[in-house]
């Protein structure tokens, strides 16, 4: 939700505290007309010891990343984004789980016919339809707690309706054994077998990269790559900057960065986004 003269507070009444706390019943929220992100406001949160399974919802945000820090463009009157505080039991190693469960999430409610791409994006017939990121704080006793960021590109339904659909279609798909839940995501994943050349952070002319085909999920979430002498080499979700696809001469097919969206960065100013050496969109 990126322009304000687009923000509709008529059309936002889906999005308002009425009607989440007519969704969510108890579950603990904070709801705001305005913010940077629900991500940045929940970071607050999660700092001051906030409860299991806390939202943060606003009807208007103007400042949403995705994991790697580039804008997401989300429609300004039907499209949505949250966050969700969880306190997982789980090594951090796995905690690349979420993203399965939580695009699996995204998959099981959103309408039409959507797939996968690793490790945190849907699409459909149209394109991009929505993704996930999550920001994990780990301690010396493992995993302290976890935000989940739900994104949806643009949707028909009454977005606080459709807020509770994906809070319990995560929760069913993170209760799943790994064997099951990683059989789920790779039905529906459309990055396996295919080739692809994944990018190392930090971003930028020095980056590391690795080339190959996709041939696996790993139970923590990440993804298998056999490169040119056959070895597997796993892929960490956080690790990766960029994804992209090569076709059969080894040309870019299409790439994950959405580096299109950077032309409206950061909402339809003469801000310019970051360029010269260094910088990879």
């Amino acid at each position: 939700m990126t322009d304000p003269s687009a923000y509709d507070p008529d059309r936002a009444a889906d999005l308002s505290d009425d009607a989440i706390a007519v969704a969510l019943g108890e579950r603990p929220r904070r709801t705001f007309v305005a913010v940077i992100s629900s991500e940045a406001e929940m970071l607050r949160w999660a700092r001051e010891s906030g409860p299991e399974g806390a939202v943060v919802a606003a009807q208007y945000q103007m400042g949403l990343r995705d994991r790697c820090g580039t804008p997401w463009l989300i429609d300004p009157e039907h499209g949505m984004a949250f966050s969700e505080l969880l306190h997982p039991k789980v090594p951090p190693i796995r905690a690349g789980r979420q993203y399965l469960a939580g695009t699996l999430a995204l998959l099981d409610t959103l309408p039409g016919e959507l797939a996968a791409e690793w490790p945190d994006l849907v699409y459909g017939d149209d394109g991009l339809a929505g993704g996930i990121v999550t920001r994990v704080s780990s301690g010396v006793a493992g995993i302290e707690w976890t935000i989940v960021t739900f994104y949806v590109v643009r949707t028909d339904q009454w977005r606080a309706e459709l807020m509770r659909k994906l809070i319990e279609a995560y929760d069913a798909r993170w209760s799943l054994a790994d064997a099951e839940l990683v059989a789920a995501y790779r039905e529906r994943c459309r990055t396996l077998e295919r080739r692809v050349r994944a990018t190392f952070l930090p971003l930028g002319p020095r980056a590391r990269t690795v080339e190959g085909k996709a041939v696996d999920v790993t139970a923590g979430g990440g993804l298998l790559v056999t490169v040119e002498d056959d070895r597997k080499v796993p892929l960490q979700i956080a690790d990766i900057g960029k994804m992209e696809y090569l076709d059969e001469y080894g040309q870019v097919e299409k790439s994950e960065s959405r580096s299109s969206l950077l032309e409206g960065w950061p909402f339809g100013s003469d801000i310019l986004p970051p360029s010269g050496p260094g910088w990879t969109p």
